[in-house]
């Protein structure tokens, strides 16, 4: 990476570490009996960030218009694609968590 990050050491700081800190089982780890949750990054991408293309529901982000080097290409929720290539694919499997 550019700023002389290890990929393994910045992917294990935000998914193993705070699974193991805030005692998650079944997150963090690509394992037999963890979720599948999985992000699927294509590391050569350049391209601007637009607001119409996140998926979130707040309509803008400070981000806009700051290229990137990283596109999510894929999202997976427990074993089930749910964004694919920058579009919702499949019905939303979140749950919501009160507190």
């Amino acid at each position: 990476l550019a700023r002389g990050l290890d990929p393994a050491v910045l992917v294990a700081a935000a998914t193993v570490f705070p699974a193991r800190r805030f005692r998650l089982r079944g997150k963090g780890a690509i394992a037999v009996g963890a979720d599948a949750d999985l992000v699927l990054a294509d590391l050569a991408a350049d391209e601007a960030i637009t607001a119409d293309r996140m998926l979130q529901r707040h309509p803008i982000t400070p981000f806009a218009g700051r290229r990137t080097r990283v596109r999510v290409a894929r999202t997976i929720l427990r074993g089930a694609t749910v964004a694919l290539d920058g579009q919702l694919a499949g019905p939303p499997l979140g749950r919501l968590v009160t507190i």
